[in-house]
């Protein structure tokens, strides 16, 4: 009887551990209110002020300039586990029709120069009305094959719209 009271704390303890690890919580990669960049970046022609969803700064996209400003990190760097995927989160506005603007996110292999993930957010679905900022969000998903060395990409690219679009409060969180 004494030693089956010792074994059972031990035989507890021993199933405890063999439990599986609770999830990691997810990890911002990347997160910029734009505000941070003034002064920083060598063409900031599309880093503007007329509108900001917080601070005075957003990106803005329009027929003089297809693609705004561009956030370009290993994974390796931005984080320390294999990613699954991200969680992408922003906020958008739209001045007039919408025309397929888009939060592009690319994952590529620079010793191939080949895009290993080529998606984004497609900001037409998810800006119902113009003059109005909207949370935009996707999560993506990464093939097994993206790897520590490959980089990750992201930009808002004008694509068909005719009116200006504006991003602003930008995060990218790992997914695990």
């Amino acid at each position: 009887m004494k030693a089956s009271r010792l074994l059972f704390p031990a035989l507890v303890a021993a199933l405890a551990a063999c439990r599986p690890a609770a999830p990691a919580a997810e990890e911002p990669l990347v997160h910029t209110d734009f505000d941070s960049l003034v002064g920083w970046v060598p063409d900031a022609a599309t880093l503007r002020t007329e509108q900001a969803h917080s601070g005075s700064y957003a990106v803005r996209v329009d027929e003089g300039h297809e693609f705004g400003l561009t956030c370009n990190r290993m994974l390796g760097e931005a984080s320390s586990r294999r990613l699954l995927g991200v969680h992408v989160e922003a906020w958008a506005y739209r001045t007039g029709e919408a025309g397929g603007a888009r939060l592009g996110i690319i994952v590529s292999d620079p010793t191939t120069n080949t895009n290993v993930v080529d998606a984004g957010v497609d900001l037409e679905a998810q800006l119902p009305k113009p003059g109005q900022w909207y949370r935009v969000q996707e999560d993506i998903t990464f093939p097994p094959t993206v790897q520590y060395q490959h980089r990750l990409t992201t930009f808002l690219w004008r694509s068909a719209a005719s009116a200006p679009v504006y991003l602003d409060d930008l995060t990218i969180t790992g997914r695990y």
